[in-house]
């Protein structure tokens, strides 16, 4: 009978010990659980930013582009402002102030 008793008391001893690190286990598992959703929220933050980027970095190319077709339109009227000047100096010429 006192063996029996005394095997009862190691038996919930290891219960109890067996509880115990259950119970460690699940608040692990929650910490894990935890992280998991910091990491899955700052990689969403991190796809945010890389879009936003993106599409920034789009719009700065548009905008190059459309001022270099500016500039390519400026320099056509440039020349063609400098053929006028020239076309009306020759004309002015014709008519010498004697």
């Amino acid at each position: 009978m006192i063996h029996t008793q005394q095997q009862s008391v190691e038996t919930l001893s290891e219960v109890a010990n067996a509880k115990l690190a259950l119970n460690e286990i699940d608040t692990q598992v929650n910490e894990i659980v935890s992280l998991n959703e910091q990491i899955a929220e700052a990689s969403s933050q991190q796809t945010q930013a890389t879009d936003e980027i993106s599409q920034n970095v789009t719009q700065i190319a548009d905008h190059g582009s459309q001022s270099a077709k500016e500039a390519q339109n400026l320099a056509r009227a440039s020349e063609q402002l400098m053929e006028n000047g020239h076309t009306l100096s020759q004309g002015i010429g014709a008519f010498k102030v004697s």
